[in-house]
């Protein structure tokens, strides 16, 4: 696995019979980037996960699970296709962790596969009265809380049964309300998690952008102690993270969900998509599936190739 950070769009290189996944464009960066790659590559292929019916929109023709992974392998064997580009940008937790689970079942292992994400110039703050400078609009609404399929426990909680307790990983961002109602849903629920782990995205993409963070959650993650931290922008990082805390706690069921920085949750995604490959742990993921706001950022700073091979 390898990181190549560029400067500008026009700097990455692309084969032209590349096969591109991006999802829908809400800002400059994301913008940018599709425009930019849907004219270099060969096949484009739009995916939007629709959350009320679980299924998929590919070029706006809705697919359920198995049409959509069917589609991807079809694309990729009778286009010839020598390497694939998911543009993370643009793309959201679910539709990116389903294509790299759909990716694993291509023939040839020869396929090139590379993440692309283009850091944020600057976030787009809300406009509001009150004190918090560092207020930003990410995200219209939430989803309740669900597990992603096939990345369930069928009985996360149920301690009793096979004195198994759960455990939750909860990456952090800047939007404490999507860990606040996590935390609110668990006190509620009988069933609780037991514990719960904090990834910070120390360092962030800027100097400081971690003291946001953190600042925005202490109050909610003080009762808790274990804490790791990842670089924003590394997802291999976050995968060695993950391998680490899933070492030291081998007979705990785990649920992982990535509310922080997209190069974490692009590592989360490698990493559930390779234990569900070895089949060798129990582990799932749960997310609030955010409505997204419309230029929620401004402009592109670095960005970022993530190379990764099939196993």
């Amino acid at each position: 696995m390898k990181i190549k950070e560029y400067s500008s769009i026009d700097n990455l290189e692309c084969i032209s019979n590349s096969l591109f996944f991006h999802g829908n464009k809400i800002d400059d960066r994301s913008t940018q980037m599709v425009n930019v790659f849907s004219k270099k590559c060969k096949v484009n292929l739009e995916i939007i996960y629709q959350n009320e019916t679980n299924t998929f929109l590919v070029n706006a023709n809705n697919k359920n699970f198995i049409e959509f992974k069917k589609q991807i392998l079809d694309t990729i064997k009778v286009n010839n296709i020598p390497s694939i580009f998911l543009e993370a940008t643009s793309l959201g937790y679910t539709e990116i962790l389903q294509i790299l689970l759909s990716l694993s079942g291509v023939e040839s292992k020869d396929i090139k596969i590379s993440i692309l994400y283009a850091e944020p110039l600057e976030y787009t703050k809300k406009v509001q009265n009150n004190l918090d400078n560092e207020a930003y609009e990410l995200s219209e609404d939430y989803h309740p809380h669900k597990y992603i399929k096939p990345f369930l426990l069928k009985d996360p909680h149920d301690a009793v049964s096979t004195n198994r307790t759960a455990m939750l990983i909860t990456f952090i961002g800047f939007e404490e309300n999507r860990l606040g109602r996590v935390i609110e849903k668990n006190n509620e629920d009988d069933n609780k998690y037991n514990d719960f782990i904090y990834v910070m995205p120390v360092p962030g993409f800027k100097f400081g952008w971690e003291n946001i963070s953190l600042s925005k959650h202490y109050h909610l993650i003080d009762n808790y102690k274990e804490m790791h931290y990842a670089p924003a922008d590394d997802p291999y990082e976050t995968y060695r993270i993950l391998e680490k805390i899933i070492e030291n706690n081998p007979d705990r069921k785990i649920v992982i969900m990535p509310l922080g920085t997209k190069p974490c949750t692009i590592g989360a995604s490698i990493f559930l998509v390779n234990k569900k490959l070895e089949n060798k742990i129990d582990v799932a993921t749960k997310f609030d599936f955010p409505i997204k706001s419309r230029g929620r950022s401004k402009g592109i700073s670095k960005i970022y190739e993530y190379s990764l091979k099939l196993i």
